[in-house]
């Protein structure tokens, strides 16, 4: 065999080794899928635990622990259709005073659903109109959810609840305006089909087409309202650590912050002219002047890190935890710039059938028994305060009664003396 020849044969052998490796390389891919069967009900814990600090002093922190049931209603090769309710939330949260509102002291919260007792606090009312609310989710084997029916339901009367208990000062008062107005957003995008799509995207995790490989990555785009500067626009980056069995990714990201549009001025409204001002005029009026549709934002910084595991044997996300901070600059009017500052802690996990009845009424026991406890102990401080004062009497009169008859005395022994 000429050296020709040979070169030619390893050559071959080369291409014939390279697509022996590519081969095996393919093989080592997965798919991972949901698997779902008509009738089949799985259910899903989320908590989601905030902080913000809005830079006027204190900082707002609040811990939501939802039980969201999922009912395959019908299951067929391109997709299924999910009824999905949520059974249970628990909500904590302490908001600071704000210093810009007159006569606010904060407010501190805590309320579970199955208690059965009715919220007062506007954002409970919120969460007590999902509990038992039933959604439509359509959704691919893939994961990819094409489509969520029901929650404008929600929307809409959560709108009708935030106009009845915030509306009647906006007329009158700008800030209450703005805040009313900030509000709207947030329920229009959080209560509403397409925000349930987001949301939901989030958990179902739709999977690269044609499989995975160990450090393979893809990404999935969100967006979320950050009123009063504009939307959060994040990229989220996931990447394959362990492509087989129970599947594991960890997450990071990016995210840029796309402004609030402006809106033009009313016809009847002057547009506000640089440096005239009055001097005596109302600061807080003459921010809502300055105000159209929105403040100027800037993002100061942002970080993302989570990890996930999902059973391909199961055909279900077994867990998945995702951390975020976010910082923003804000200038504010009159009042300068402002910062505001988010971190964030969401986690999602698979659990068994959960027993509705039997934790609450624990709970409300012990709950009963600290009250009594607390009410006898202070009866019994209030009962030893009284002798304390009684006794502080007593031993008053007495001094008073010596202190006489000792100056009794020595009157008398002067008058003897004379």
């Amino acid at each position: 065999m000429t050296t020709r020849m040979l070169k030619i044969a390893s050559v071959a052998w080369a291409v014939v080794a390279l697509g022996v490796v590519g081969a095996r390389a393919e093989e080592k891919k997965t798919s991972p899928t949901w698997q779902f069967k008509a009738g089949d009900t799985f259910y899903y814990e989320t908590r989601l635990s905030q902080e913000q600090d809005q830079g006027m002093g204190g900082v707002a922190k609040e811990t939501v622990t939802r039980i969201t049931e999922f009912r395959v209603e019908k299951a067929e090769a391109a997709g299924a259709v999910l009824k999905s309710k949520v059974l249970k939330v628990v909500v904590k949260s302490k908001t600071p005073a704000n210093p810009m509102m007159e006569g606010d002291e904060g407010m501190e919260m805590e309320w579970d659903s199955t208690t059965g007792e009715a919220p007062e606090a506007l954002p409970l009312k919120f969460q007590a109109l999902m509990v038992g609310h039933e959604i439509t989710v359509e959704v691919t084997p893939g994961g990819e959810v094409k489509k969520v029916t029901g929650m404008a339901e929600i929307g809409k009367k959560a709108l009708g609840i935030l106009q009845s208990d915030m509306g009647a000062g906006a007329d009158s008062n700008p800030m209450a305006a703005m805040q009313l107005k900030q509000a709207e957003e947030q329920v229009n995008s959080q209560f509403s089909d397409d925000g349930a799509k987001r949301e939901l995207s989030g958990l179902f995790l739709a999977f690269p087409a044609g499989g995975i490989a160990k450090g393979q990555t893809w990404t999935r785009t969100d967006a979320s309202p950050m009123p009063p500067v504009g939307t959060l626009e994040e990229t989220e980056t996931y990447k394959v650590t362990e492509p087989a069995g129970k599947v594991k990714f960890d997450i990071s990201g990016t995210a840029k912050l796309i402004p609030a549009k402006k809106e033009e001025p009313k016809k009847e409204e002057a547009a506000p002219e640089e440096g005239n001002g009055d001097e005596n005029a109302n600061p807080l009026e003459e921010i809502m002047k300055h105000l159209s549709g929105g403040m100027k934002g800037t993002l100061k910084s942002y970080s993302l890190s989570g990890a996930g595991e999902f059973d391909t044997t199961a055909g279900r996300l077994v867990s998945l935890k995702k951390a975020a901070s976010v910082n923003i600059s804000i200038e504010v009017p009159v009042m300068g710039e402002q910062s505001m500052a988010l971190t964030q802690e969401i986690t999602v996990t698979l659990v068994p059938k959960p027993d509705l009845k039997a934790a609450p009424k624990e709970e409300k026991k012990a709950e009963t028994t600290g009250a009594g406890e607390k009410k006898e102990a202070k009866d019994a401080g209030k009962v030893a305060e009284k002798k304390a004062e009684k006794k502080e009497e007593k031993g008053a009169e007495k001094k008073a009664e010596k202190k006489e008859e000792k100056g009794a005395e020595e009157e008398s022994s002067e008058e003897g003396n004379g």
